[in-house]
C-alpha cells in the first residue's frame, strides 16, 4: 500500500518486466541445462544412473531457480543485469 496505483492504460508487464522475465528465464535455462550435463557426464559413470541423476539434478536445479525468483519477486528485490 506504499505505492500509487498504476495508471488505468498501463500494461501489467511492462517492456522493462518483459526483459528481466527474459533473461531470468535464459539464466534458468542455461543453469538447469548445465545441471543436466554435469549429472550425465562429469558426475555420472556414464550408466543409466547417470540419466537418472542428470534428469533428478536439472529437476531440482528448476525448482530451486523458480523459488528463489518468487522469492524475489515477493520481496522486490530488484537485480540489475
Amino acid at each position: 500500500m506504499d505505492h500509487k496505483p498504476r495508471d488505468k492504460d498501463e500494461p501489467i508487464i511492462n517492456r522493462r518486466m518483459m526483459i528481466a522475465l527474459g533473461l531470468q528465464s535464459i539464466g534458468l535455462t542455461i543453469a538447469v541445462l548445465v545441471a543436466y550435463r554435469l549429472g550425465y557426464s562429469v558426475i555420472g559413470d556414464g550408466t543409466e544412473n547417470s540419466l537418472h541423476l542428470a534428469r533428478t539434478l536439472a529437476f531440482v536445479t528448476l525448482i530451486l531457480g523458480e523459488m528463489l525468483r518468487a522469492l524475489l519477486i515477493k520481496n522486490r528485490i530488484k537485480i540489475y543485469l
